[in-house]
């Protein structure tokens, strides 16, 4: 009677012992999800600031190369008269 209660005891751990790995690996997975997501979010700001920055950079090359024009141009002028 008493190996029979040994094996009964044995085996109904067996299903708690894999629920409980299960929920260890589906907790890693959920902390593994959020820390990549915050990744992603930190990569999307830092891509957003980058643009922001090269935009800029692009309107300052614009704003020289007008006034670059217009100098050529009143040099033009002035080398003409």
């Amino acid at each position: 009677m008493t190996e029979e209660n040994t094996t009964q005891t044995t085996a109904s751990k067996g299903p708690i012992i894999i629920a409980f790995f299960a929920l260890l690996v589906a907790i890693a997975a959920v902390g593994a999800a959020a820390y990549l997501w915050m990744e992603q979010q930190g990569l999307r700001a830092d891509t957003k600031e980058q643009l922001a920055d090269q935009s800029i950079s692009i309107a300052d090359y614009g704003n020289r190369i007008n006034m670059l024009t217009k100098q050529d141009v009143e040099i033009l002028g002035q080398t003409k008269k």
